[in-house]
């Protein structure tokens, strides 16, 4: 027979296996929890050393090309300059030759 004592003694019990059940699932799902954590930033970590990576790569191309435009201008300034000899060039030699053109026909005209 179930008196009192036994009822309150039966309820502890229950109450007390409950509690227990209740703080191990508590803790295997914190661990859980803190593993998934632990994996979602291993994953997080990963993913922004490879975008370090792919920033590095990108200021070093960056730079390549910088280096190679100014190649290409110092090349363009020095084809300027000559451009610039050749068109004086050009241009003295075309008044030379109108002044022997002119003294040629003078000499047609008065000979």
């Amino acid at each position: 027979m179930i008196d009192g004592n036994t009822t309150i003694s039966l309820a502890f019990i229950v109450s007390i296996t409950s509690i227990s059940m209740t703080l191990i699932n508590f803790k295997r799902n914190s661990r859980k929890i803190k593993e998934e954590g632990n994996i979602k930033l291993q994953k997080e970590i990963e993913e922004k050393v490879k975008m370090n990576l792919k920033l590095d790569q990108l200021c070093n191309t960056t730079n390549e090309i910088r280096t190679d435009n100014k190649s290409v201008l110092e090349r363009l300034n020095v084809l300027d300059i000559r451009l610039t000899k050749a068109e004086q060039s050009v241009k003295s030699a075309h008044h030379r030759l109108d002044e022997h053109l002119k003294n040629h026909d003078e000499e047609n005209i008065g000979g």
